[in-house]
């Protein structure tokens, strides 16, 4: 499996061993690739998505796939929340009396 991180997640990650198989790459911008030999997706589905945006799925497909279902789902459940709002009224954060 391998996975890029941006700027911010190298250099959370960066001297940091997550699992024995992880061979890292620099990259000249600061960012960097990571590899694991991992048998279990989920495990490392869920790592991917812990890092948000900071983190891109390059292989295997069926990752990257599930990474971004999830992705989608989220985002549907927000929309259908009704989360997705105008920010409210300044008169409700006033307090009486001011």
């Amino acid at each position: 499996m391998v996975v890029d991180l941006d700027n911010w997640a190298a250099d959370v990650l960066r001297n940091r061993r997550w699992h024995p198989s992880q061979q890292v790459i620099e990259m000249p911008d600061g960012a960097m690739q990571v590899s694991f030999q991992l048998d279990n997706l989920e495990e490392v589905e869920q790592w991917v998505l812990s890092w948000g945006i900071h983190a891109t799925v390059v292989r295997p497909k069926i990752l990257a796939d599930r990474v971004q279902a999830t992705a989608r789902g989220i985002l549907q459940r927000y929309a259908e929340s009704g989360t997705r709002q105008e920010p409210p009224d300044q008169k409700e954060f006033r307090l009486k009396g001011h």
